[in-house]
């Protein structure tokens, strides 16, 4: 009715006004006609005849402002387009009041869906949908595919449902619940891009942010290995494992393969398929929306459930009131997140991130804790605090961050505590440590006897999303199983019955430094060094020890100077200053209590093994390129031999029995002493499920050795005999009537004159030690202790 009255209207309007013109231009010519000035009835203002006018122009249309012709020629144009906009707006209204009636309708909803899809990475459908502006909304059956003509489902929501009304949730006027019913989520992994499907279709659609690019090649070096030790390691482990993938190449092993045959496996493989399923719940706080999934199914691999359990429940807050309501709900502490830009320590940190760095120490474990970081103490407006957790029957994380408009920084690292099961062994630790690949019980660390594994998770920079992340467990006590790799790998180097006191039939005890691995989205995985130690006493082992003995002593000296002895230079010439220096530090007093980097020192005869573990793998193709450094002291003492270990108590005692005899028994005593941190290196290459160790080059090393320290025992031998010989002559009784020892004086002056004819004692020694320095040299220095006031757990 509305639209006929409008159209008779603008009809009349433009036939009346179009008669009045043509009067115009015949009776009073084109300029009457453009300025609009000549009234009813005017004469004609050039020459000739006047009359009366005719036709409509006597009529003298007027408009609203009461003007002559020409603004009764303009005003119907002004009201013809008022009269348009308004039929514009209420033919909008209209439509926009009906948008929910006819998006609920299967035809209409399936038009705006095929919109939809034109700009979706993966196909959306929704099978019902009632929409209201002043009731509530609800969506039944929404689909999310894997490719814009379908393929694989990756969401299935059930029923998405809401009581507040589309003007609500488009203003934003209050609080309301999203209800998401029965979904269950596809947690595949997707080998090609590196990275589980759906996140990757919700950071095309704009639902996640995109991680940033990885950098560049010529970065990665300085950023993931900050030590020239390490750096020495990396390009040592870079070259084995070039050898390793041509040796398999040309033998047609597995495991090592070209890039154009490579293949998943491992915990990538692992991912990619699905055959189990784990039940899901959370209750998220987000702003104005409260977002609760009920009864929600996870699929995942058989062994992502043995890892977390059967269930996984999700809860959190984000945004400064949302959390604070939730903390005061589940008694959590918020304090460290409210009043962010009145904090005592915002104006440290106002000058940059230099600033709050260079601020750490004289801010105090304290502040530390509950500082949140630069970026956010300049623009505290621009983020929200929050907190993430994450419950399960295995797992307990959690996670505080700071939510800004394109990223998220981390308060702190976050933490996790993990039951140890078969699952996260063979998929986790063997990946980050191949000497870990069966491990029983957890017997000692930051939980106690039986107790979890501590774990921390900080990405570069700590800004979510991430391009690569360091992962630290802290220091813990394994029992592994007899059938384990560190086990036999130790068995083919001639030790065997390796257990700690009170452990079970089979079981090995071996206690862990803290751990640090670093890994990227594509796939890389590198492990700082971790010290370990295998059987011996299992309570000098717990993760509060600090490393005070001489071991730890002499890897920290080491560490700090990889070159300290020079090669080629006898062990006797640069060995008494160090030994001089590990028993000062162990007179002096121990620092203040620290999370230990390294392992207390095994006292002597309590048999057991130092070693350290560091290198790569690569999770896309399964293959591992570490590296095992094994203290030669109980292999040496297996063989008969000395173990040239330092051990700084009995050298005060030595010292102090026998002072005469420094200047003849302290040269020998020097030369059987092994370069401080020295380890036999054994490398490790291969599949994570079936590592290859390679014992050949070790047995070898472990030769070398041997016979540097039988040449510094006849050399030892050489001098004492000298020296009785000397003391025999001074008393006068040379003469010896025992025809057995003469036998046996002779063998031994046989054998030394062998010897000597091979090369002088001194000689092979130091010959022996320029090669052994070769070998310290690949040995990266033990990660550093742990800021004051920060732990992992």
């Amino acid at each position: 009715m509305l639209g006929r009255t409008f159209t008779r209207h603008v009809n009349s309007g433009a036939k009346l006004h179009a008669g009045g013109w043509r009067a115009a231009l015949r009776h009073g010519g084109r300029r009457q006609f453009a300025s609009g000035r000549a009234g009813a009835g005017a004469p004609p203002s050039g020459g000739g005849g006047g009359g009366p006018p005719r036709g409509p122009v006597g009529v003298g249309v007027s408009g609203p402002d009461g003007g002559g012709d020409g603004a009764g020629a303009s005003a119907p144009l002004w009201w013809r387009g008022l009269h348009v906009c308004a039929g514009v707006a209420v033919a909008t209204g209209v439509s926009v009041a009906a948008l929910p009636s006819a998006l609920s309708t299967q035809w209409g909803l399936q038009q705006a869906m095929e919109l939809i899809n034109q700009r979706m990475p993966g196909r959306v459908e929704v099978a019902e949908a009632q929409l209201s502006w002043s009731g509530g909304n609800e969506l039944s059956c929404v689909k999310v595919y894997d490719s814009p003509r379908g393929g694989q489902i990756l969401l299935h929501l059930n029923k998405v449902s809401t009581a507040a009304s589309l003007w609500q949730l488009l203003t934003g006027s209050r609080g309301f619940n999203l209800i998401i019913s029965k979904p269950w989520i596809n947690a595949i992994y997707d080998t090609r891009v590196g990275d589980f499907k759906l996140i990757t279709w919700a950071e095309k659609v704009g639902l996640l942010n995109a991680p940033p690019p990885p950098p560049s090649s010529s970065q990665q070096p300085s950023r993931q290995q900050p030590h020239q030790g390490q750096a020495a390691a990396g390009s040592s482990a870079s070259s084995g494992a070039a050898s390793a993938a041509a040796s398999a190449a040309a033998h047609g092993k597995p495991g090592d393969q070209g890039p154009g045959a490579q293949k998943p496996g491992g915990l990538v493989e692992v991912l990619g398929r699905i055959n189990s399923k784990m039940d899901l719940s959370a209750d998220v706080r987000l702003g104005r929306l409260n977002l609760v999934v009920a009864d929600a199914m996870l699929l995942v691999p058989e062994e992502v459930r043995q890892i977390l359990g059967p269930s996984v429940h999700i809860t959190g807050a984000i945004g400064e009131q949302c959390l604070r309501e939730w903390a005061e709900e589940v008694g959590e502490d918020a304090s460290w997140a409210l009043g962010a830009a009145t904090s005592p320590t915002s104006s440290r940190a106002a000058g940059g991130a230099a600033a709050s760095v260079a601020s750490v120490s004289q801010a105090g474990p304290e502040a530390v804790a509950v500082r949140p970081p630069a970026e956010v103490l300049r623009r505290p407006r621009d983020y929200k605090p929050g907190v993430m957790q994450v419950n399960s029957a295995h797992l307990v994380g959690e996670m505080r961050l700071w939510d800004g408009p394109d990223h998220t920084l981390l308060h702190q690292p976050a933490t996790a505590r993990l039951d140890l099961t078969p699952a996260l062994t063979r998929l986790g630790l063997a990946a980050a440590n191949p000497l870990l690949d069966a491990v029983v019980t957890v017997q000692g660390g930051a939980g106690g006897a039986g107790g979890r594994l501590s774990a921390s998770f900080s990405p570069d920079g700590g800004r979510l999303p991430y391009q690569a992340a360091t992962v630290e467990m802290a220091p813990v006590t394994l029992a592994l199983g007899p059938a384990s790799n560190l086990v036999q790998l130790l068995s083919d180097l001639g030790l065997r019955g390796l257990t700690g006191r009170g452990a079970s039939p089979g079981a090995s005890f071996v206690s862990l430094s803290r751990m640090s691995v670093h890994f990227t989205r594509g796939g890389e995985l590198r492990t700082q060094r971790v010290d370990m130690r295998l059987g011996g006493s299992t309570s000098s082992s717990t993760s509060s020890s600090v490393g005070t003995g001489s071991h730890a002593s002499s890897t920290s000296t080491n560490a700090s100077s990889d070159s300290a002895p020079a090669p080629g230079a006898g062990a006797g010439a640069g060995s008494a200053a160090p030994e001089s220096s590990a028993g000062a530090s162990v007179a002096a007093p121990a620092p203040a209590p620290a999370p230990a980097a390294t392992l207390p020192a095994e006292p002597a005869g309590s048999g057991g093994v130092r070693l350290a573990v560091w290198g790569r793998a690569d999770l896309m193709t399964d293959s591992l390129d570490f590296t095992v450094g094994v203290a030669p002291g109980p292999l040496l003492t297996a063989l008969g031999l000395p173990s040239g270990e330092r051990q700084p108590a009995s050298t005060e005692a030595d010292a102090a029995a026998a002072p005469s005899s420094s200047s003849t028994g302290g040269s020998s005593r020097d030369l059987t002493l092994l370069p401080e941190g020295y380890m036999v290196l054994v490398p490790v290459t291969g599949p994570t499920s079936a590592p290859r160790y390679d014992v050949a080059g070790a047995a070898m090393r472990l030769g070398q050795l041997g016979a540097r320290q039988k040449a510094a025992q006849w050399a030892e031998r050489r001098q004492r005999k000298e020296g009785h010989e000397r003391e025999g002559h001074e008393r006068g009784d040379g003469h010896d009537g025992d025809g057995g020892g003469s036998v046996r004086r002779g063998l031994a002056a046989g054998l030394g004159a062998l010897v000597n004819a091979v090369a002088p004692p001194q000689e092979l020694v130091a010959a022996i030690d320029t090669v052994l320095q070769e070998d310290l040299r690949r040995v990266p220095p033990p990660l550093p202790p742990l800021p004051s006031g920060r732990s992992v757990a």
